[in-house]
C-alpha cells in the first residue's frame, strides 16, 4: 500500500541587489522534500553583484531566513533571528533548529525572517542601499 506524504513547498529563494556594492548571502531554510522538520541547511556566501539577481536557494517551507553583507565592506542586510555562518565561506552546514550554540567553526549573526505567501514559485528579496 502507498502511504500518504504531506505535500512540501517549493520557493525558489531570490535576491536582488539594488544598491552599488557586491553582496554576500546567506540562506537558512528546510530544503525540499527534506523529511526531518528540525535540521536545516544553512549555507552561503552567495555573491550577488550590485544590479544582479540571483536564485540562492530552494525551500521546503514558506519560513525561511536570510543575510547578506556588502562584500569587503561593513553594511550588511539582517533582521533579529540569531543564525549560524562560517567565514570566510563558501559554507554549507545541517543545523538542528533546535540547537542554541553554533558549531562547525560558525559564528552566530542576525538573519531576516522571510515569509513566503504560497507554497510554491520565487520568493524575491530586495537589497536596497
Amino acid at each position: 500500500p502507498r502511504v500518504a506524504r504531506a505535500e512540501t513547498s517549493d520557493i525558489s529563494i531570490k535576491v536582488c541587489n539594488n544598491t552599488k556594492v557586491t553582496a554576500l548571502v546567506a540562506t537558512d531554510y528546510l530544503p525540499v522534500n527534506y523529511s526531518d522538520q528540525n535540521w536545516w541547511t544553512n549555507e552561503g556566501w552567495f555573491t550577488v553583484e550590485a544590479g544582479d539577481c540571483a536564485i540562492v536557494a530552494h525551500a521546503g517551507n514558506r519560513i525561511f531566513y536570510l543575510r547578506a553583507e556588502e562584500k569587503g565592506g561593513s553594511q550588511y542586510w539582517a533582521g533579529e533571528y540569531g543564525h549560524c555562518v562560517v567565514y570566510p565561506g563558501p559554507y554549507k552546514i545541517q543545523e538542528d533548529a533546535k540547537a542554541t550554540t553554533c558549531t562547525s567553526g560558525g559564528e552566530a549573526k542576525n538573519f531576516f525572517r522571510a515569509v513566503a505567501t504560497a507554497d510554491s514559485g520565487v520568493y524575491t528579496w530586495t537589497l536596497t542601499p
